[in-house]
C-alpha cells in the first residue's frame, strides 16, 4: 500500500477509499478500468487504473509490476502521461497518473472531422512521444487512438504502458 498521512491501516476501509474520491469512470479495458479521481492529501484531479482481478500468481504479479517498473524508470516528456505513483492493495494494482481530458478516440468522435492543423499537431507530438521512448530502447507497440490523451490544451500524451518492449532485454 503506498503511504500518505491520510491513510489509518487501522481502520477496515481500504487506501483507495481512504484517500481517494471517484469523480467519474474513464473507460475499461482487458487489464482494468480506470477513473477520475479526486486526491484528499493535495485537492489534485489524477487518473487511477485499478486492475480488474487480483493477482493469480506470482508470475502474473511480476507481468503487471512491469508496466510499473518501465513508467518510474522512463524520464517524463511532455507527451507521455505523467506516472506519479503505483500500489497494491487486496491483491490488486493501481497504477496513478496525471488526468488528461480525454482520449483521442472519444475527441474524434465527439467533433467526427478534426480540422487538418490539428491532425498535424496530434501526428507530431505522437512522434516526439514515440521518439522519447525510443531513444530510451523502449517500444510502444499499442499505439491506437484508446491510448493517446488530450490535455485541456490539446497536447497529445501517449499512455498505457502495458505493451511496451524494452530492446535492451
Amino acid at each position: 500500500v503506498a503511504h500518505s498521512p491520510l491513510y489509518n491501516p487501522h481502520i477496515s476501509m481500504p487506501y483507495f477509499e481512504q484517500c481517494y474520491t471517484i469523480e467519474r469512470k474513464l473507460g475499461q479495458g482487458s487489464f482494468g478500468e480506470a477513473y477520475a479521481v479526486f486526491c484528499k492529501e493535495d485537492g489534485r484531479r489524477y487518473a487511477v487504473k485499478r486492475a480488474l482481478d487480483a493477482f493469480r500468481s506470482s508470475a502474473d504479479r511480476n507481468l503487471k509490476l512491469r508496466e510499473v517498473q518501465k513508467h518510474e524508470l522512463l524520464p517524463s516528456h511532455i507527451n507521455l502521461v505523467q506516472f506519479c505513483k503505483a500500489w497494491e492493495e487486496n491483491g490488486r494494482l493501481y497504477i496513478l497518473t496525471e488526468l488528461c481530458e480525454r482520449s483521442l478516440l472519444d475527441y474524434c468522435s465527439e467533433i467526427h472531422t478534426v480540422p487538418e492543423k490539428e491532425i498535424w499537431n496530434i501526428f507530431v507530438d505522437i512522434l516526439r512521444a514515440v521518439d522519447h521512448l525510443h531513444s530510451h530502447d523502449l517500444l510502444h507497440v499499442d499505439i491506437k487512438p484508446e491510448n493517446i490523451f488530450l490535455t485541456r490544451d490539446k497536447v497529445c500524451k501517449l499512455g498505457d504502458f502495458g505493451l511496451i518492449f524494452d530492446l535492451k532485454n
